[in-house]
């Protein structure tokens, strides 16, 4: 049986991950753990030439504690 190989475009996989509609459905999921994560979180988008990453972060120092002591940011990307 022979071994299939797959050759991926980089180029298109860049546009892909660049892309608006990536950045739509990051920015959508990060909104929602900000929200699971409480008061005093934010979110930041950012576009490099390779991918769009979106983050998650405290905002107040009441939320940077409670991040330290709780570690709530990790709680809220599970769900709970």
């Amino acid at each position: 049986m022979a071994n299939p190989r797959l050759k991926l475009d980089n180029r298109a996989m860049r546009q892909v991950m660049r892309s608006p509609e990536v950045r739509k459905a990051l920015q959508a999921e990060a909104d929602k753990i900000a929200a699971r994560a409480g008061d005093g979180f934010e979110t930041e988008t950012r576009t490099s030439p390779i991918r769009a990453r979106t983050y998650v972060k405290p905002a107040t120092i009441q939320a940077r504690r409670r991040q330290a002591r709780d570690h709530v940011l990790e709680r809220a990307v599970g769900g709970g």
